[in-house]
């Protein structure tokens, strides 16, 4: 049935549009090979996804006679790759979900007892997310958290990880931090990104509010050497980040999760910005307050 035809007679119609308008701007010559991925239509009118490889047969002029190609069925593996993204990452933000926060975590972990070093695990959760939900409802919600999504991915470097583990809880993964000073860093950074204030839509009318974050530190391997004493731990000194007044970071520590040395963040809000932080140095750890 397809011999004797063009290619792009057995194409789905948009795919043989993207085939012709390609194979003008690739001159033939002899041994080059081109690689498509496209769409079929068989006989029967069922679309299947296809990897076609070509490569042009030259006559002794050096004259393009014909070209050879290989069809590939890739349906069935497209199919297979899409199902393996979407069981390991989050439906509403497109971030990694538990599953994926579990096999990197435990990668980490297994690296980091192998070849040494540290790494960060840090629980954060949204202040007053129920009462946004409950003010604007839960697709005003859904909106904040994929734009909480996005900031949490601007703030952090290309190395870290920003898992969702569902509602407004979110974990980030740290990795090769030499110094404990480099983890307050980012979180002041996460901070500062979250409480910019957020429009909840693009009509004039939509909502504007106001949200920040409470942050729980567990670095490895002093608060633990395994995922689930690193998550326990980062939960736990969250916690004393929501009590210590919120919008703020708190290191785990094993005797006081809320001891105000292991505390600090920024109080960010619609009045503040702009306003530069200052690092100000106690007896324990570094923290960052607003001043302006």
């Amino acid at each position: 049935e397809v011999l004797g035809r063009s290619i792009t007679d057995v194409l789905a119609p948009e795919a043989a549009r993207e085939f012709a308008s390609s194979a003008d701007r690739v001159r033939p010559h002899a041994g080059s090979v081109a690689l498509w991925e496209l769409q079929m239509v068989k006989a029967d009118g069922e679309v299947i996804d296809i990897v076609m490889s070509s490569i042009w047969e030259n006559d002794g002029q050096g004259q393009a006679v014909r070209q050879l190609a290989v069809l590939e069925d890739v349906t069935e593996k497209k199919r297979l790759a899409a199902r393996s993204h979407f069981a390991e990452h989050d439906a509403l933000t497109g971030l990694p979900n538990r599953v994926l926060l579990t096999d990197r975590l435990n990668q980490l972990c297994d690296h980091c007892n192998r070849h040494g070093g540290q790494f960060a695990l840090v629980f954060l959760d949204l202040d007053h997310f129920k009462d946004i939900n409950d003010t604007h409802g839960h697709d005003i919600g859904d909106l904040l958290l994929k734009t909480v999504a996005r900031r949490l991915q601007a703030a952090l470097r290309t190395s870290d990880t920003v898992c969702r583990l569902g509602g407004d809880e979110f974990v980030l993964l740290l990795a090769g931090l030499e110094r404990r000073q480099h983890v307050q860093v980012l979180a002041d950074k996460v901070l500062a990104q979250v409480a910019q204030p957020c429009a909840l839509g693009d009509a004039p009318d939509a909502p504007f509010v106001d949200v920040s974050c409470s942050l729980g530190i567990a670095i490895f391997p002093d608060h633990g050497q395994d995922p689930a004493s690193l998550l326990l731990r980062a939960d736990r000194a969250m916690y004393a980040a929501k009590r210590g007044g919120r919008n703020r970071w708190v290191f785990y520590t094993p005797d006081d999760p809320s001891d105000d040395r292991s505390a600090g963040g920024a109080r960010l809000g619609r009045g503040l910005q702009g306003v530069g932080l200052r690092r100000h140095l106690t007896s324990g750890d570094a923290g960052a307050v607003a001043t302006g």
